[in-house]
């Protein structure tokens, strides 16, 4: 409901952006664990921490909804 009323969308939009993370999360682990195989978990998550962090910070300033989608969907894949 706050989104709604501060962005004037719509509830489906709402939900779409949701969805943006949502697929995120399904894909970015299973694409960035692979690497975890060869460098290892600590540098592999000292190096995602930081991005997902960033992104989740620059997600607060957007002011477009296609740009809020875009970097929900950044921080998601980024966060493990």
């Amino acid at each position: 409901m706050l989104f709604e009323s501060g962005f004037g969308s719509f509830t489906e939009v709402a939900v779409l952006l949701l969805t943006f993370y949502v697929i995120g999360l399904a894909l970015g682990p299973m694409n960035v664990a692979t690497l975890c195989e060869y460098y290892g978990k600590i540098p592999v998550y000292l190096s995602t921490f930081p991005i997902t962090d960033l992104f989740f910070m620059v997600t607060v300033l957007v002011l477009i909804e296609i740009e809020f989608m875009i970097l929900r969907f950044i921080t998601g894949f980024f966060l493990l």
